[in-house]
């Protein structure tokens, strides 16, 4: 759909009804963030747009319903509504079901989450391997940093050296080869001599290949 026209709420809730929406506070009693008499908020996308602006200073959001009998104006990175109906208003890094729809949006939001769990660090490396950085001790394991160098393998560089396994490292160099200069010296070492031995497999089969031996 084009940004920047009016709908009626009954028409916003036939095109958007499987959605859901966000209003940010800046206090759990405050009124929505205003600048303009209309009701700004979010979808899911837009919301970690606006968080990824303004989380230094946004620590609240209700979710919110669209009345029928409102007019909403549809622009680029948010809504306005002449009205809506706030649900509970619930401290973003504080509940598991809002962090978890952000970081699996933008994984490096695990930096602000309070309340982490294995699983939402898990999802958030998914997203982006360097949210490995944000990751809790207690939650720090192989498998975590697997998923990580998984996504990005520059995310080996969050992962100390004494830490670092052949697994790991490999799963690094795999994704990205430059990976290699943040991964420790013994591993490194292994790694470059079993890539050595395969292109010398490889050249062994394409002058196989030129002599017609296959």
């Amino acid at each position: 759909m084009r940004n920047n026209y009016s709908i009626t709420g009954s028409e916003f809730n036939q095109y958007y009804g499987d959605k859901r929406f966000f209003r940010p506070m800046d206090c759990i009693e405050a009124d929505a963030i205003n600048i303009f008499p209309l009701v700004n908020f979010y979808s899911e996308d837009q919301i970690n747009w606006w968080l990824e602006r303004n989380s230094h200073i946004i620590r609240f959001v209700s979710e919110i319903i669209v009345p029928s009998d409102a007019i909403i104006t549809v622009e680029e990175n948010c809504f306005k509504s002449t009205s809506v109906i706030s649900g509970e208003v619930k401290e973003i890094w504080l509940d598991e079901d809002l962090s978890l729809m952000i970081v699996r949006k933008r994984g490096r939001a695990l930096e602000n989450v309070i309340m982490k769990t294995e699983y939402l660090c898990l999802e958030a490396v998914r997203q982006d391997g360097h949210a490995l950085e944000f990751v809790p001790d207690s939650f720090f394991s192989e498998e975590m940093c697997v998923e990580a160098v998984k996504q990005n393998g520059y995310a080996v560089y969050w992962v100390p050296l004494d830490y670092q396994t052949k697994r790991i490292c490999l799963e690094a160099f795999k994704q990205n080869k430059y990976s290699i200069q943040w991964i420790r010296n013994d591993i490194q070492k292994e790694i470059s001599s079993e890539t050595t031995k395969k292109l010398g497999r490889l050249e062994n089969l394409f002058a196989d290949l030129e002599l017609g031996n296959y």
